[in-house]
């Protein structure tokens, strides 16, 4: 499983160079109290399109997917084990420098035959974001979180 986690990091990382999704100066990562959190930003409609078998998977209630729509997916997993983590609850706020922001609960989906979490959100090619992930976990009383800097290209 760590095996197929990593696949999949590293081929989401090469398409965002690929594809020029990614500044070289971010990073999609952070460890924080011993839950690794990956995240993983898409134009919705490549995602659509890579998951033609269940398209409703990561358009999540959606009908059309719009310009500025993004498929927004996190994977966590146990910074000591590297086991994934199925049992969270994440919440995830998008804020514009400057302007208002958007906050939705991630849905749990598979990527990669690997437990995750995703939703779309509306990000205007060219804004300055920044991403803050919160994870609640059984028997945790207080949400661990880390926050992203994002410029959507």
């Amino acid at each position: 499983m760590k095996t197929q986690f990593g696949f999949l990091l590293l081929a989401t990382t090469l398409w965002f160079f690929a594809a020029g999704q990614a500044r070289a100066d971010t990073s999609l990562s952070r460890t924080v109290a011993g839950t690794t959190i990956h995240l993983g930003i898409v134009p919705l409609k490549q995602a659509v399109q890579r998951a033609a078998s269940s398209p409703e998977q990561v358009t999540h209630g959606l009908r059309k997917p719009g310009k500025s729509d993004q498929h927004l997916v996190v994977a966590l997993s146990d910074a000591r084990s590297g086991q994934r983590i199925s049992d969270a609850d994440v919440t995830v706020t998008v804020s514009e420098l400057g302007f208002a922001s958007q906050e939705k609960r991630l849905q749990p989906m598979t990527t990669g035959g690997a437990p995750s979490y995703g939703n779309t959100f509306s990000m205007k090619p060219g804004a300055q974001y920044v991403i803050k992930v919160s994870v609640w976990r059984p028997g945790v009383h207080t949400a661990t979180e880390a926050k992203f800097d994002f410029t959507r290209p």
